[in-house]
């Protein structure tokens, strides 16, 4: 695995075992692969344990694609939620996040101090 580590290029393309593209390496961090920003510009994540072969420019995993779905949270880190504002988008995290998926979203006025 760590010899894995060393040989994985950045902006190499990652496949599943199946040969369906899941996602470019941004870096290696720890014991997982960080792939670049998707669509809706958040970092996934695959862990160095799924990776089969490593080749220039090209990492194949242990699995096919469909199963390799990227975790898009850091381990160790809070869940990130994204809401849309005024046509910009909003990250919040942590405790807010919670509160904003409920239903009627988070607290207003003197609600946020209960």
């Amino acid at each position: 695995m760590q010899d894995h580590a060393q040989r994985i290029e950045e902006h190499a393309e990652v496949i599943g075992s199946d040969g369906v593209r899941v996602g470019t390496v941004d870096r290696v961090e720890g014991d997982r692969i960080k792939l670049t920003r998707d669509a809706s510009g958040e970092h996934g994540f695959i862990p160095l344990s799924a990776v089969h072969h490593v080749a220039p420019a090209l990492v194949r995993l242990s699995m096919p694609a469909s199963e390799a779905r990227p975790r898009r949270d850091a381990p160790g880190q809070p869940a990130q939620a994204r809401r849309e504002e005024a046509g910009q988008g909003v990250i919040i995290a942590g405790p807010a996040a919670e509160a904003a998926s409920q239903p009627g979203g988070p607290p207003k006025g003197n609600d946020a101090a209960r």
